[in-house]
């Protein structure tokens, strides 16, 4: 993975590799992944009210209920198997 460096005082972008292929994936998880499911929690339950108030076939709302399950035990695990923020 490749990181993008500004030099203090300096316009111009440089890139440089970064060292570890683990730190890359923990910031990618905190950055991107984190997230994006924290943001679809309040989504996912406004879908599956909306299924359970309408004829939606039992299969669907399962998988949704399935799905919103997958969510918030991402939520719960995600923070105990990273490692701890560095503080800058």
């Amino acid at each position: 993975m490749i990181l993008s460096v500004k030099p203090p005082g300096s316009r111009r972008e440089r890139w440089q590799p970064t060292p570890s292929l683990a730190a890359s994936l923990v910031t990618l998880l905190r950055s991107q992944v984190l997230p994006a499911l924290e943001q679809s929690s309040p989504s996912l339950e406004r879908i599956l009210q909306g299924a359970q108030g309408s004829q939606v076939s039992p299969e669907v709302i399962e998988r949704l209920t399935r799905l919103r399950r997958w969510n918030a035990r991402a939520l719960e695990l995600f923070p105990l198997m990273l490692p701890p923020p560095r503080e800058s």
